[in-house]
Parts: structure tokens; C-alpha cells; sequence
């Protein structure tokens, strides 16, 4: 168990400090080079099979007694605010490294169920996350626990900043055709292919982001911690699927 990494705080101010995906998606060191350079890092720590690279944004901002909290619902992944209570006991699921303070905060979290055998260790992330950081890699990627990520297919994520809340959904659940080469990939998983690693095509954990647009200053009227998992679940689902992608930036 990670007990270092079990939310001790909100570390919203980190949160908020990364880059909307919009911004983010076209970035230099956002490419092909640099994502196999991160790989072949947790290739080296044998953990390419339960951790996977993230690239570090944000689609919307948390309040100062905020953390991201994932969870599954119907075979999607929802993540939304939730405010902060050290007896829940929350578990990252992703990390980045903040290079001003040189410390590891958690982005996203969820209550796990006992089926954690292959969590990662505090010393395989803060090892990770140090070769990161000299490869000048750390401050575009962050981990992923891939059981909290991964799909049976490509997957893609619908946010709303507004209501404050994002979905991951396989492309069997959308109701129209999307081509994975029009949108940006945000999460990569690896396996070696002839003895080359290579980033999964198919399975483990290709995220795309399905909708990119800056995060929106908070709405009070809209909050969605206040809202019970199914309701959000059944908006998230119904937007997503009224999202045209021919309109995508």
C-alpha cells in the first residue's frame, strides 16, 4: 500500500496550475520521441504492464478543499470533484511531479476495493518520477494506474467544464463514427512488438480526448458533487452523444 500517496491535503493550487488539454494537445513535446522516451523509463522499472504515461492538463478548476476523484460507472470512468476528507481514505491513480516544490502529488483518486495487489510501491513512483524529471520529461507527463484507465478498446474522454466533471467511454457506447486521427491522444499505455516497444494500439489504455476547450471559471449554480453519480452519469452520457465531432476543433 502507498501510504505516502493517500490524500493528505487537496493540492488543488497544482491541479489548477496545469495547462487546459486544448492548449496542450499541439505542444513540441507532445510527440512521438518523447513518449517512447517515457516508456522505455517504466520498461526499465518492469512496471510497463500496470503503469502507463498521462499527458499533465486539466479540464476545469477545483476548489482549495478539492481533489479529483475517479470512479466506474456502467463500464465508463467518471471522474468529479469531491471535497476533501482525509478519513476517505482516497488512492491516487495518477501522478505528476512539481518541479517548484520537487514534490509528488496525486491528480486523480479512487476508493479501492481490495483488489490492488500489483499497486505500485512509493519507491517504483518516486523512482519513475525521478527519471522523469532528469529526462527532462516531467513536467508534460504524469502516471497512470492502468486498471483505472484502461478499456477493451479505444476509449475517449468527454469533459464538461461547467457542470465540472469528465468521461471515459469506449467507442462502442458512442452512437456515431469517430476517427481516433482527428483527436488528440492523452493517455498511453506500451508493449513490445517484435522486441521494439511500442505504444498499444488497441487495448490497455489509448485515451483521446474527444472535445478540447478551456476551463471556465467555477459555476456556482452547477456543481456536480452535489449531484448523485447516475445523474451525472446520464448527462455525461447524453452530451457525449451529442457532441459532433465534424465540429471539433
Amino acid at each position: 500500500m502507498v501510504e505516502k500517496f493517500i490524500a493528505e491535503r487537496s493540492a488543488s493550487d497544482f491541479h489548477n496550475s496545469l495547462e487546459d488539454f486544448c492548449n496542450i494537445k499541439s505542444s513540441v513535446e507532445r510527440n512521438n520521441y518523447n513518449i517512447i522516451r517515457a516508456g522505455d523509463i517504466l520498461l526499465a522499472h518492469r512496471c510497463e504492464n500496470i503503469i502507463g504515461i498521462c499527458v499533465l492538463h486539466k479540464h476545469f478548476h477545483l476548489l482549495p478543499d478539492e481533489i479529483l476523484v475517479r470512479s466506474r460507472h456502467d463500464k465508463c470512468f467518471l471522474s468529479i470533484p469531491r471535497k476533501f476528507d482525509a478519513a476517505d481514505r482516497y488512492r491516487p491513480v495518477s501522478w505528476a511531479f512539481d518541479l517548484d516544490s520537487s514534490q509528488i502529488f496525486g491528480i486523480e483518486y479512487a476508493r479501492f476495493d481490495g483488489n490492488d495487489e500489483d499497486y505500485p510501491s512509493t519507491v517504483v513512483v518516486e523512482s519513475i518520477m525521478e527519471c522523469l524529471k532528469q529526462s527532462d520529461l516531467a513536467a508534460f507527463f504524469g502516471l497512470v494506474y492502468m486498471p483505472w484507465y484502461e478499456m477493451s478498446a479505444e476509449a475517449f474522454e468527454y469533459s464538461d467544464p461547467a457542470l465540472r466533471a469528465s468521461l471515459v467511454i469506449s467507442r462502442d457506447q458512442l452512437r456515431y463514427p469517430v476517427r481516433t486521427e482527428e483527436f488528440a491522444q492523452s493517455v498511453f499505455a506500451f508493449e513490445k512488438r517484435d522486441g521494439i516497444l511500442a505504444v498499444t494500439e488497441k487495448s490497455k489504455c489509448p485515451v483521446y480526448c474527444l472535445n478540447c476547450q478551456p476551463s471556465t471559471l467555477l459555476s456556482p449554480e452547477i456543481c456536480a458533487s452535489e449531484q448523485s453519480l447516475d445523474s451525472i452519469y446520464d448527462h455525461m452520457i447524453r452530451i457525449a452523444n451529442n457532441f459532433d465531432p465534424d465540429a471539433a476543433p
